[in-house]
């Protein structure tokens, strides 16, 4: 990582060390933490920041305690969205979902006053950040959007996304074609930001840990090679497709006995909890199938790194695997419209097309594990994407009052010169 001797180094942006921005950050997923580590460490040096916890952080214990391992040492205010019933939810519905998030928002809007937030910065898609952007929408709090226009056409974070990016005043996106997606639905060019994927940085910043000591610490056998497999319910689906897909997933993962299947746990949404029990049992009847929930970031990626390929229907196949050589195959429909670099391709959900892919796919591409893999997500290779977000959030508080950043025209045409216009130069970094 970065490091700094103290706030005045940062960019040379003359910030007024006795008046520092307060700004928050919501994270409700463990998957989304892993991608915003970064950007907390940059804006914990520069800035007021207060960290809104809430969604399966709360739920599950590894998930919280991965949070304050990391911002143990910094200088961070932790606020808990512990909305009481949360714990009680045992099987996600609609109903359950809209009390979720009127009872979160309530509380994020109750926090926000106290702190005077200057801006709120948002990463992704999951549906429990709604109740984030609608609160600050409502109390005219700027909001920043991290991996806007992006596309997955068949999952309803299509909506969430793009909904939050209509909500939202600063857009940090991963690549040029996500910037265009962005500029389409009318949002000015000038407040369009391409840093990459933040959660990149860790692995250009960072060694990653030995995959054999991480396999040991698992207690996952190494005398195969390994596939790391994760699949989410498809928010559009009803559980009789998703009973139908798991089925089929499961006969594939079975047949696959020259391989060891690492299976990690899915996302908090309708149907995670039928995907958990079934591949739980699984693992507990089948050999070479293991199950763990949650591994924490530095371990995903250690064993990522020395899988043989990764499977499923996560992201994190498409956007990290590349950048540590590794092949992926997507299972389905969830990622479909989301760029992605050669060494992925994809799947219909059937166990017969899953098991034969496989098994063809590792013996026809021998050679990509480890070899340098152009990554979309990436374009600049540096390590300093989650920089460019923090040091562009303080330039934009710097440069425009309040009202400037949340009164927004509808922009028809695309001006791409305006891009990156807010972040501060490159050798500045």
């Amino acid at each position: 990582m970065f490091n700094f001797k103290d706030d005045r180094q940062i960019n040379d942006i003359n910030i007024d060390m006795n008046k520092k921005f307060n700004i928050a950050i919501i994270t409700t997923s463990r998957s989304e933490f892993g991608l915003l580590k970064g950007v907390i460490f940059h804006l914990s040096k520069i800035c007021k920041l207060t960290l809104l916890i809430g969604g399966s952080h709360l739920i599950n214990n590894s998930s919280f305690e991965e949070i304050e391992n990391y911002i143990g040492t910094l200088n961070v205010n932790i606020v808990k969205l512990n909305y009481l019933e949360i714990d009680k939810i045992n099987r996600l519905n609609p109903s359950n979902q809209i009390s979720f998030l009127g009872e979160t928002s309530k509380l994020i809007v109750s926090n926000i006053e106290k702190l005077k937030i200057d801006l709120l910065l948002i990463l992704g898609d999951r549906w429990e950040l709604l109740s984030a952007s609608i609160s600050a929408l409502f109390m005219r709090i700027p909001i920043a959007h991290i991996s806007g226009g992006e596309v997955t056409e068949a999952a309803i974070d299509e909506n969430i996304r793009h909904s939050i990016t209509k909500m939202s005043n600063l857009h940090f996106v991963a690549c040029e074609k996500y910037a265009e997606n962005v500029s389409s639905m009318g949002e000015e060019d000038w407040r369009i930001t391409i840093t990459g994927e933040t959660g990149l940085d860790w692995i250009h910043n960072n060694k990653i840990i030995n995959f054999n000591t991480t396999m040991k610490k698992f207690k996952i056998p190494i005398d195969k090679k390994l596939i790391l497999f994760t699949y989410h319910p498809i928010s559009y689906s009803n559980y009789h497709l998703l009973q139908e897909d798991i089925s089929q997933i499961s006969i594939s993962l079975k047949s696959l006995e020259e391989f060891t299947i690492l299976i990690t746990g899915p996302g908090y949404e309708i149907g995670s909890e039928y995907i958990r029990t079934e591949f739980t049992k699984m693992a507990q009847n089948i050999k070479h199938i293991f199950y763990h929930e949650h591994l924490g970031r530095e371990n995903y990626l250690s064993l990522m790194s020395g899988a043989e390929l990764v499977l499923g229907n996560s992201s994190s196949g498409i956007v990290e695997a590349p950048s540590l050589g590794i092949k992926s195959i997507n299972i389905g429909d969830r990622q479909n419209g989301r760029e992605r670099s050669t060494s992925t391709i994809d799947v219909a959900c059937s166990s017969e097309l899953i098991t034969n892919t496989v098994r063809q796919f590792l013996k026809t591409n021998e050679k990509v594990k480890g070899e340098y893999i152009k990554n979309p997500y990436d374009p600049f290779l540096d390590g300093r994407n989650s920089l460019r977000v923090a040091k562009t959030c303080i330039n934009a508080l710097k440069i425009f009052t309040r009202n400037e950043l949340l009164n927004k025209k509808f922009c028809k045409s695309l001006k791409k010169k305006q891009w990156n216009s807010i972040c501060p130069k490159e050798n500045d970094f």
